[in-house]
């Protein structure tokens, strides 16, 4: 058990206070939504990724010119949702995946409980003429 030590001031005058649970020391990782995307259907390199916040994807897959590292993408947000990854290839094509997560709760040391829901995420094809519209 830990104690916290607080001031609060009771008729003009400062009191101080201890109280059993007030203070909490936090030393765990927390549950976050988030996978590797399924990459063996590309045709291609990827040279280029990205997705929409909340969702983020990892920067070493670019580092090492795409050929080789795996597209993670994460999820840092509140409540549930999904968001799409797109990543173009050398060949210009473009390939799409979802990830779907939902809210897990919340706790002293986790205010943000995400968790993966559906199925895992893994690139299809795209439809290039429309992305290569709205990425102009």
């Amino acid at each position: 058990m830990s104690l916290g030590v607080g001031t609060i001031v009771l008729l003009g005058m400062p009191a101080v206070i201890v109280c059993a649970g007030c203070q909490t020391t936090c030393d765990v990782t927390c549950a976050e939504a988030g996978a590797i995307v399924d990459r063996r259907a590309l045709t291609a390199p990827i040279v280029s990724v990205r997705t929409d916040p909340p969702c983020t994807v990892n920067q070493a897959l670019l580092d090492d010119g795409g050929s080789g590292g795996e597209v993670y993408v994460g999820v840092d947000g509140t409540g549930s949702g999904s968001c799409e990854i797109y990543a173009t290839l050398a060949d210009r094509s473009t390939w799409v995946a979802v990830l779907s997560w939902a809210f897990g709760g919340s706790g002293p040391c986790c205010p943000n409980v995400t968790y993966n829901v559906g199925p895992a995420p893994m690139f299809t094809r795209g439809d290039d003429g429309a992305d290569a519209a709205r990425d102009q």
